[in-house]
C-alpha cells in the first residue's frame, strides 16, 4: 500500500543575508518542513509560504553625522516603504492561518523611543509587549515549554528582556530566568513567536538555529493548536463572518491606538533624552504638540526657527541642549553666536530649550534645582529666553485641552523673565479653553 505523502510546512527565512556572512543560502529540509531563504532585496512576497522567520535589526540604517559642536553621532532611519510592504505581507500570512517567528537580538529603541518602529521584528515586539529592553547576553534560560527545551539549550542566549502584556489570554511565556521573574521568549496565539538570537559566528550555525526552531514550533503547534482542514474552514456561520469583520476593525484600531500611544510616550522623552535624540523629540513637540510654525531645515537640527503663523516673520531662534549639570553661561553664549552666525539681528529673541540635570530623577527635584542668577541676568542682556524641559512638560500638561496651544506657548515665552514658566501662559489659557 503506497505511503501517503505528507505536505511539508513551507517556511520562508527572510533577510538573514543582512546579518550572516557565513551562510551558503541553500534550502533546509526536514521531515515536516522546507526552509528556503529569501534575500532582503528580493521582491518575493512573504505570504507565498506557510510561515516566515526573520531576524531583528535588518531594516534600520545607521549614518554617522558630524555635529557642528565637534565630534560625530549616529542617526538612524529605515526603509519605510519596504518595511510597510513586508508588514502587509505578514498580516496576509496571518489571515490565512500562517505563523511568524521573530528572532530577537539586542533590541534598542533609542533614548526617546525614536527607533521603536524602525525595524519589523522590533516593531512587532514593541506592539506585543509592554516593554522591550536590551540587556547583557544572558545564557541561563529556563524553558517553560518542553517543545523548545532543545532550542534554548543549544542556542538560547538572550539579549532582550520582554515585559509581558496585561491580561492577554493568548500570551504564553516560553523562556525565563531561573526565578521566572524575567521573560526572554514568548508566543501569541500560536501565531507570533519571539525567540532570542545571539550573534552568529561560524558557518552552518544559522542552519542549525533555523532547523531547531522550526522543529520546536511545528511540534508546539501540533500539541496546542486546534487543527481544521481547509474544507472545514471554508464552512462559515453568519456570526463568524460578522466577528471576523469586527476583528479586522479592532485590529486596525489597535494598531492606530498603539501608534498614537507611542507618540505620546515619546513626548515625555524630553526629560530623559540628550544629544540628537533630544533634538528630534523637542522639534516634534514644538511642531506637532504646540503646532508651531517651525523650521529645522538648517544643516543641523539643533538649529531651529519658530515663525509666525503665516510664516512671514521669525519669532525665535531655537537651540536645544541636554546636560547632566545645570545651565551654564557658555550655553547662552552659544545661542547668541548661533544667532549671529545666521546673520540675524540681536532684537530677534533666542530660545534655549535645555534638559538640565538630565540624570536627576523626579519632576519636582528637577524644577527646584537652582539657576545661577548671574546666568539669568546674562541671558536677559543677550535677549535669550530659557525653557527647561521640566517646565516644557508643565506647559504641555497645562495646554493639552486648549484649542490654540501655539498661542499659549508663545505667550509663555513672551512673558519669560527669562525663564519660561507655566504661569506665564495662564492668562492665555483662560481665553483659550475648549468649549
Amino acid at each position: 500500500m503506497p505511503v501517503k505523502k505528507v505536505r511539508k510546512t513551507q517556511i520562508i527565512a527572510f533577510g538573514f543575508d543582512r546579518i550572516d556572512s557565513h551562510n551558503e543560502w541553500s534550502p533546509i529540509e526536514g521531515e515536516e518542513y522546507m526552509i528556503r531563504h529569501v534575500g532582503y532585496s528580493s521582491h518575493e512576497p512573504l505570504d507565498d509560504g506557510d510561515a516566515v522567520v526573520l531576524p531583528s535589526d535588518i531594516f534600520e540604517r545607521p549614518t554617522r553625522i558630524n555635529s557642528y559642536e565637534g565630534g560625530t553621532y549616529n542617526a538612524y532611519d529605515c526603509e519605510d516603504d519596504k518595511l510597510a510592504q513586508r508588514e502587509k505581507e505578514l498580516y496576509r500570512l496571518f489571515d490565512k492561518k500562517g505563523w511568524a517567528c521573530f528572532f530577537i537580538g539586542a533590541l534598542k529603541n533609542g533614548d526617546s523611543g525614536e527607533r521603536r518602529f524602525n525595524d519589523l521584528a522590533r516593531k512587532m515586539a514593541n506592539q506585543a509587549f509592554q516593554r522591550t529592553q536590551s540587556c547583557k547576553p544572558f545564557p541561563h534560560l529556563k524553558s517553560k515549554s518542553d517543545e523548545f527545551g532543545k532550542f534554548f539549550m543549544q542556542h538560547g542566549i538572550a539579549q532582550t528582556e520582554l515585559t509581558p502584556p496585561y491580561q492577554n489570554r493568548h500570551f504564553r511565556t516560553l523562556a525565563t530566568d531561573s526565578r521566572g521573574d524575567k521573560t526572554y521568549a514568548a508566543e501569541f496565539a500560536s501565531t507570533w513567536f519571539f525567540l532570542p538570537l545571539k550573534p552568529l559566528s561560524r558557518k552552518g550555525e544559522l542552519a542549525e538555529v533555523l532547523k531547531t526552531a522550526a522543529e520546536a514550533i511545528i511540534l508546539y503547534k501540533k500539541r496546542n493548536d486546534l487543527y481544521l482542514p481547509k474544507w472545514v474552514e471554508d464552512i462559515q456561520f453568519k456570526t463568524e463572518i460578522q466577528l471576523l469583520a469586527e476583528r479586522e476593525i479592532l485590529q486596525r484600531k489597535l494598531q492606530d491606538t498603539t501608534n498614537d500611544l507611542a507618540r505620546w510616550e515619546r513626548h515625555k522623552a524630553v526629560l530623559t533624552a540628550s544629544g540628537r535624540s533630544l533634538n528630534e523629540v523637542v522639534v516634534d513637540v514644538l511642531r506637532n504638540f504646540f503646532r508651531l510654525h517651525l523650521k529645522s531645515e538648517e544643516a543641523y537640527i539643533e538649529d531651529a526657527m519658530i515663525y509666525s503663523t503665516d510664516g512671514s516673520s521669525r519669532l525665535y531662534v531655537v537651540e536645544i541642549k541636554g546636560v547632566a549639570a545645570g545651565i551654564k553661561r557658555e550655553q547662552i553664549n552659544q545661542l547668541d553666536s548661533h544667532r549671529e552666525r545666521l546673520g540675524l539681528d540681536h532684537s530677534l529673541p533666542g530660545l534655549l530649550i535645555i534638559n538640565d540635570f538630565c540624570d536627576t530623577p523626579g519632576m519636582e527635584a528637577r524644577k527646584t534645582k537652582p539657576v545661577d542668577e548671574q546666568h539669568l541676568a546674562h541671558a536677559t542682556r543677550l535677549n535669550v529666553k530659557i525653557l527647561r524641559t521640566a517646565n516644557l512638560i508643565d506647559l504641555m500638561l497645562a495646554s493639552e485641552d486648549l484649542r490654540d496651544r501655539a498661542s499659549f506657548f508663545l505667550k509663555a515665552c513672551e512673558q519669560a523673565t527669562p525663564l519660561v514658566l507655566t504661569s506665564s501662559g495662564s492668562e492665555e489659557a483662560n481665553n483659550n479653553e475648549n468649549p
